[in-house]
């Protein structure tokens, strides 16, 4: 260590039992009942015999005490301001769904105006005249919007004073209230208590309510107040950290506003500041340094402190193993257990059912929660995974009651009412979640004491809910319910379980207050987070806030900056963390603090500065190959003798490895619901549609006259065909019914195309989706190999015979272009071509003309025309669009080699790179 460090706490109670002599007669008030245990752990290390222990208030304690009033939970309090809203609100208005969405707001302001003494009156007069000048404009008459937003700001004030005659009349209140109530009862209090000395004890920035309180404590009792801070930071005039001690300095007698004397921050330390990136990394380098501290004898008294308390969880799961002894204060809050994950699925599985039923993923998502899984049972895991397969094959978007009834398994236990019963009522659902919580608690009778606390503290909030339900008939929505739920998970926590005084301490910027620690770790110091920024969520606009003197973000960047450095005042060892990857759109950079720290000449030689990251072994990675084995040779055989088919050569051509999963091993893609329609359904919709629509043409020359009927037929046959990958009602609304107006354009489209065509050719239609297999001949194949394929069309167009290959996707004429016909093995972009020579191989022996044309419809952009397979000499020369027999023998070479290659036993499939 670098010098021996005594904490404020300590310092203090050494000086006042000095100047005392006795604790007897001692009230002390600081900013958490937190500050407080640690206070009597100071004073029982200080005295030799046993004593009453001092009165010790948290300032709230201190001034709900005076004020006589209760402390009202949030959710009271707003369920309260809403009924006192009722009778100002218009009646589209009048629902607390809507109340909902900015009430919070208007509390926080509320309280706000209270704790600083803001005349409230000429506040919300001043707010109505300002949004009247806001809404002026041409004419001078108020239009029904300016009437209903006016009036609104004009029920401010009227109910303001309501909802604290409300909840004076109930004996609580909320923060604020409590506050103008205690700045009236403060001298009655002081004369029923002139025998207590009253010592306030590290307190910064104090509201309007709490500098007067303190006042009349200084004024009237035996009283003195406490600052923490260094001298460093006071007599610097314009540094933020000493923004509002130097102006209560000014203001009370230094006879009752001490501060401790020594002067830590210049003294020789380390701090260590350091950029990782992104949140998980943080708590990573957390844990190493604490494993580094511990490791060495004496450092135990560390502090790790979360400017972001949602790196906790990463946190808790980077801690090292040889931590025996840790205190977590912040709790853990029930919105962010596996529980809440298992409630809120239900609540989103009935808000978002809609008439046609309920939506696949929200199934899915209750289905597979492992709360669900538990619930089900063993024996019924089997029908639950085949009703989510069922799901997936039947592309189901909306499923509905008869499904899952169908599925009986599922209505045999506790999840039974859950896919049976209407719960679109409050009430209904709620019993339910009661239902499921006692059936819950019997399956984890034997678990682990976590997943308990857990399950009760649901419970308890259930029964909570349960309370005001029956009190409060306007929350009749269960998206309103699911707020309420929310508000109260979010406000409730689990408590760990630790050492409140001794190991490693875990605790937010706020609960460092009054604490001082030999081993300080801040973690996430970013601007946006410490300080905390601009945002103001409150009704009062920023430049009306200084007129009225309410604080505004400069006062709150001030509080945040005296945060900082008497966290950092103290420690011989501080570790300042910062992510050196924020977000792109809110450009969370390192702090400001961290700046002020690294330019800062009276500390530079105790600051150092250094970026972290990962250490990233790149392992080197070699091409996966199969070895041909005697049963994979044999598979081949099968292939050989069934046929491979154009698409299944491509895939070889492209990646082997490819090839070997697919067709040697039959792994096929994981089945998805489609929520829009795929590419590949989209393809066989549109060829399935072209095969039943052309059919009845086959044999005869395609004309305008036998072409234009089929228009009318295009939109029936493709919503059948639309039909066997979908439901019907899955096409009424949304991406899939864009779709299908797609599918009937392009179908439309193709028929307009060939009208035109026929009208300057004469076509002849002989053949659709024919399927072909012919033999490859070469001597050196093992065993016979056949080529296999189904041709989209077939036709005689001015004599000559054509194939056609349906592609819906994007194809250029460079796809199906050559120059030397060997690229069609080593060129990937030219996979096209090399199907529809494959085409043109299979019916050149089926058929005996000795020249073929073959080319691509491209009928996303039909106009454009067929792309005819051409053969080119060179990049710039003409295009001979004629498949003869010569090209055809030179590419059966190719295609032989390329089937050589797949069945040699002494080839592996590689991977390609």
């Amino acid at each position: 260590l670098f010098f021996v460090m005594n904490s404020f706490l300590k310092e203090v109670i050494e000086q006042i039992y000095y100047e005392k002599k006795s604790f007897n007669s001692l009230v002390f008030v600081l900013h958490s009942k937190r500050a407080g245990v640690f206070l009597k752990k100071h004073i029982a290390e200080y005295i030799d015999k046993p004593i009453f222990s001092p009165k010790i208030y948290s300032i709230e304690e201190l001034i709900t005490e005076i004020s006589g009033l209760e402390s009202a939970p949030k959710l009271d309090l707003l369920l309260t301001l809403y009924e006192t809203f009722q009778p100002h609100l218009d009646k589209k208005e009048n629902s607390f769904e809507s109340f909902i969405t900015w009430g919070s707001i208007l509390l926080n302001d509320f309280n706000e105006i209270d704790r600083n003494l803001v005349n409230a009156e000429s506040l919300f007069t001043y707010l109505t005249a300002n949004q009247r000048l806001k809404s002026w404009g041409v004419e001078l008459k108020d239009t029904p919007l300016l009437s209903k937003n006016l009036k609104f700001w004009n029920g401010l004030y009227p109910v303001y004073l309501n909802f604290k005659d409300e909840l004076k009349k109930k004996g609580v209140g909320y923060s604020g209230l409590l506050y103008s109530q205690a700045l009236k009862n403060v001298n009655e209090y002081i004369l029923k208590n002139t025998t207590n000395n009253f010592y306030f004890l590290g307190f910064n920035a104090l509201n309007k309510i709490e500098e007067e309180v303190f006042n009349e404590f200084i004024n009237h009792a035996n009283s003195e107040i406490w600052w923490d801070l260094d001298p460093y930071f006071l007599k610097d005039d314009i540094h933020e950290a000493g923004y509002f001690i130097r102006h209560y300095l000014k203001k009370w007698p230094q006879s009752k506003t001490l501060s401790t004397t020594h002067s830590y921050f210049l003294k020789e330390k380390s701090i260590s500041i350091t950029g990782v990136p992104k949140s998980i990394s943080q708590a990573k380098f957390s844990g190493n340094i604490i494993k580094s501290l511990t490791q060495k004898k004496g450092e135990q008294n560390i502090a790790l402190v979360l400017s972001d308390e949602a790196l906790l969880p990463s946190i808790l799961n980077s801690l090292p193993e040889n931590i025996d002894k840790i205190n977590i204060t912040m709790g853990l809050p029930l919105n962010k257990t596996s529980l809440y994950e298992f409630f809120d699925s239900l609540f989103d599985l009935h808000i978002k059912k809609s008439k046609t039923g309920w939506f696949y993923k929200d199934v899915i998502k209750v289905l597979s929660n492992p709360y669900c899984v538990g619930l089900l049972g063993e024996q019924n895991d089997t029908v639950k995974s085949e009703l989510i397969s069922s799901i997936k094959e039947k592309n189901i978007l909306f499923i509905g009651e008869e499904f899952i009834t169908q599925n009986s398994a599922l209505l045999t236990g506790p999840l039974q009412p859950i896919f049976q019963s209407d719960l679109s009522s409050p009430k209904d659902f709620l019993r339910q979640c009661i239902s499921l919580s006692l059936a819950l608690k019997e399956q984890l009778r034997d678990s682990s004491s976590d997943k308990i606390h857990q399950l009760y503290a649901f419970f308890q909030l259930f029964n909570q809910l349960e309370s005001i339900l029956a009190s409060k008939s306007y929350i009749k929505s269960l998206k309103t319910f699911k707020y309420l739920f929310g508000e109260l998970v979010r406000l409730e926590k689990i408590d760990f379980k630790g050492e409140p005084l001794g190991g490693l301490q875990i605790m937010g910027v706020l609960e460092s207050r009054n604490l001082d620690f030999e081993n300080v770790i801040l973690t996430s110091v970013n601007e946006g987070i410490l300080p905390s920024g601009k945002n103001q969520n409150s009704f009062i606009p920023f430049d009306i806030r200084i007129e009225f003197d309410l604080p505004t973000y400069k006062e709150k960047d001030a509080i945040y900056a005296y945060h900082f450095y008497r966290l950092i005042q103290r420690p011989s060892n501080v570790h300042i963390i910062y992510n050196t990857e924020p977000d792109v759109l809110l450009g969370n950079e390192k702090s400001r603090f961290i700046s002020q720290l690294l330019s800062d000449e009276s500390i530079k030689s105790n600051v150092t500065h250094q970026i972290a990251a990962p250490k990233i072994q790149l392992s080197k990675t070699t091409p996966r190959e199969i070895i041909k084995t005697t049963s994979l040779l044999a598979r081949l055989d099968d292939l050989s003798a069934q046929g491979f088919s154009p698409s299944s050569l491509s895939v070889y051509i492209k990646d082997p490895f490819t090839f070997y999963k697919r067709y040697i091993l039959n792994i096929k893609d994981v089945d998805e619901v489609e929520e829009s329609i795929a590419h590949n359904t989209f393809g066989t919709i549109i060829h399935d549609t072209l095969e039943e629509l052309y059919t009845p043409l086959i044999g005869q020359n395609l004309t305008a006259i036998n072409l234009n009927p089929l228009k009318n037929k295009v939109a029936q046959i493709a919503r059948r065909h639309f039909e066997e990958f979908f439901f019907s009602k899955d096409l009424e609304t949304g991406p899939n019914l864009i779709a299908f107006h797609v599918v009937e354009k392009y179908l439309t489209s193709f028929i307009e195309y060939d009208i035109s065509r026929c009208q300057t050719n004469e076509i002849r239609l002989l053949g659709l989706e024919k399927a072909l297999k012919i033999q490859i001949s070469d001597s050196s194949f093992r065993s016979p190999v056949f080529l296999k394929g189904k041709l989209d069309r077939i036709e005689l167009c001015n004599g000559a015979l054509h194939i056609l290959d349906y592609k819906t996707g994007t194809t250029k004429p460079s796809d199906v272009e050559l120059i030397e016909i060997d690229k069609v093995l080593t060129n990937e972009s030219k996979v096209k071509a090399f199907q529809l020579l494959c085409y043109a191989l299979m019916v050149s022996k089926d058929t005996d003309h000795k020249s073929i044309m073959a080319g691509i419809a491209p009928l996303k952009n039909i106009n454009s025309g067929i792309l005819h397979f051409a053969k080119k000499e060179s990049a710039r020369g003409p295009k001979n669009h004629t498949i003869d027999q010569r090209l055809l023998e030179d590419f059966e070479k190719c295609l032989s080699a390329l089937v050589n290659e797949i069945i040699n036993p002494d080839i592996p499939f590689k991977e390609k790179t």
